[in-house]
């Protein structure tokens, strides 16, 4: 493939780039998510903070699991 069609192997090797960097934005998030409840005082479902970064976060997982679906699909 890669001597046949040079530019379908480029374009491959951007998706695993790009599917690389987004198990690194995940990896992102959920450290984010476990700072935010390991800094939590009292009862967490009272704490506006980790609501707030809990809500963030579900909207930017959501974003990053749905771009990981569409480049798995360009691979297929």
């Amino acid at each position: 493939m890669k001597n046949e069609r040079p530019d379908i192997e480029e374009k491959k090797i951007n998706q695993l780039k790009i599917q690389g960097e987004f198990r690194v934005k995940l990896r992102l998030l959920e450290d984010k998510l476990l700072d935010s409840l390991s800094n939590s005082t009292g009862n967490i479902l009272e704490d506006e903070k980790v609501i707030n970064t809990l809500e963030t976060l579900k909207v930017d997982a959501s974003q990053v699991t749905k771009a990981m679906d569409e480049s798995g699909r360009i691979m297929e």
